[in-house]
Parts: structure tokens; sequence; C-alpha cells
């Protein structure tokens, strides 16, 4: 998974922003023009520990919200499997993250992805709402003759059989079908903030301000975050924390 385009909102000193990335890529220029605030819009979109506080948002927004919002490309087969919702017919995969200010001030964040919808209304995840019963569905046969097919088998009209359908047409006519590209307005993958445990890791390493600060060990420092990748690691490949972590799972067993 490479990032290929990023494109910033609301964020800092950043209205709007549209990039284009590279494998290799270095930001040169002045001081205080915004070079750092690329950095930390990436570190705020990567990083679950990351949370925004007001003065994060652009000072002369004309919303409440800002976000980042990045296309992946080059998905592994785990990644594709993974995100297959919301990849596209080239391979990509575009999400954003973003953070909504409320008027008690607290900060909601969550991730949401893109996703390719059929132009035609009948392949819409939403069509259940104008097929949802046999008499509807035969008043659309009238300018819709395909949809008589869904009446063909007895029983109740469901949400399933609709997007069994819908499937089967979109598989046999994927050359055919355009699409829209659309934010989807449920979470990402279903769940909150899941997408900051499967995207990948980024560790910022800034100018050190504060050393008694930034040499914690807690997970909202950049020493913090990395002695835990480390132990990680090492748990993950060293045969005596393998060993004893076998040996922890069967005492527990043991005792169930």
């Amino acid at each position: 998974m490479k990032i290929r385009h990023i494109q910033i909102h609301n964020y800092r000193s950043i209205r709007n922003l549209e990039l284009d990335t590279r494998d290799w890529m270095v930001f040169l220029g002045p001081n205080n023009h915004g070079k750092s605030n690329i950095l930390n819009a990436l570190e705020f979109f990567l990083s679950g520990s990351t949370k925004p506080i007001e003065e994060d948002f652009f000072a002369y927004r004309d919303e409440d919200e800002l976000w980042v919002e990045i296309q992946f490309n080059d998905l592994t087969e785990q990644e594709q499997h993974t995100f297959s919702k919301y990849v596209k017919s080239d391979g990509s995969l575009k999400i954003r993250k973003y953070a909504r200010l409320d008027k008690s001030t607290s900060i909601e964040i969550g991730y949401r992805g893109h996703v390719a919808e059929p132009k035609i209304w009948w392949l819409k995840s939403s069509a259940y709402e104008r097929l949802s019963s046999r008499e509807k569905i035969e008043a659309e046969t009238v300018t819709e003759q395909i949809l008589g097919e869904l009446l063909r088998q007895d029983g109740r009209i469901t949400k399933q059989r609709i997007e069994e359908f819908q499937f089967a047409y979109i598989q046999s006519h994927q050359s055919e079908i355009e699409y829209d590209e659309i934010l989807e307005e449920s979470p990402l993958l279903g769940r909150v903030n899941v997408a900051s445990g499967i995207l990948p890791d980024l560790y910022l390493v800034p100018a050190i301000k504060e050393v008694g600060e930034e040499t914690k060990i807690k997970n909202t420092t950049l020493f913090g975050r990395l002695i835990q990748r480390t132990i990680q690691a090492m748990t993950d490949t060293d045969e005596r924390f393998v060993d004893i972590q076998e040996r922890l799972s069967k005492l527990r067993l043991s005792r169930n």
C-alpha cells in the first residue's frame, strides 16, 4: 500500500491542498510556510493517538470540520481483501479521516471510505425503498423491464433478494455499467476508528522541544510508540517470548 495522492482541508494553515506523491519526496521552503503542517496532517490520518484540538482547525474556515483524504495504490492481496468494498477498478483506494468540532467544543473523529456506486438507480444500495414489494416492482417494470426477473420467484420481496439480483447483474454487465464515486456516510468497514489499526504506521520525528516530555514512555509520544513497536516485534519473533506465550496459553487452558 503506497500513498499516491493527498488532499488536506481546513487543517491548521491549510485551507485546501492537493498533492500527488512519489516513492521519495523532499519538502523545501522557508520556515513557517506549511511544510510541517503537511506532515502533521499525515500523522493525524495515520496515527490513532494523534488527537486534534480546536487550534488545529483553519482559522478562517466556513465549517467546523477538517479532514485529510488519501488515495492508496499498490495494495497487497491481503489489503485488497480487507478493503474490498472500497477498492476501485484501477486497484486504488481512497479514505478520509475527519475531525468535527461541535458547539460544546468537543471533537468527533472518524474514518469514511469512498465507494463506487452504479449510476443506474435500481443498482444503488438505496433501491430497496422503491422495490420493497411486488406491487412496487410491477409498477417499475413499465420503464425497467429487467426488474421483472425479481418477480419470477414466489414469496416476499426482501432486501437480500434485491441485493442478490443487483450483484448478479453487476457481475455479468461489469463493462457496461458507469459508476459515481461517493463518500459513504457510515464508518469505514462499519466500525469506528478501525482504520487506525490496519492502515500503515507513520513515525513523524519532529524537532525536540522538551526532552523530558518527548522521552516519556506513553502511546502519545513518538518515543513511547517506538518502544511499543519494538517490544511487539520482539514478542512476535524472539523464541524466548514465543515460548513464554505458549506456556502461559497452555496454563490458562489447563485452569479452564
